[in-house]
């Protein structure tokens, strides 16, 4: 999932005819908090790569190796949110989980309820 801004999640976590099970829904949950963390550190690592390169690259800055580099953080941005190192993925995931199955509004109620 590296590199897809366009993450859907309520595609994700939507029923399907047949209806998921809790554990499905689980399963899916947790690809969407991870696709959502490794979008997060890729543009992390983006801005960081922007910040150092001041012009003079030692792989220079041709159409080829800018390519090169956005392929090499989106590779290390999926292979840090597959480690759980960064720590994202799984906070998001134990917040939304307790929310799986509950209808819409009642999210919205409870999150309502929660502001001081």
């Amino acid at each position: 999932m590296p590199g897809n801004v366009g993450i859907d999640v309520d595609r994700l976590l939507t029923h399907s005819p047949g209806g998921d099970t809790a554990d499905i829904k689980k399963e899916k949950l947790k690809k969407a908090t991870q696709g959502f963390e490794s979008v997060f550190i890729g543009l992390m690592l983006k801005q960081v790569r922007k910040s150092l390169d001041s012009g003079k690259s030692a792989m220079g800055n041709s159409s080829e190796s800018r390519l090169y580099k956005e392929m090499m953080d989106e590779a290390l941005a999926g292979r840090i949110s597959e480690s759980g190192s960064f720590g994202l993925a799984k906070t998001l995931y134990q917040r939304m989980e307790k929310h799986l199955g509950l209808p819409e509004e009642a999210v919205i109620r409870e999150s309502i309820k929660k502001k001081p």
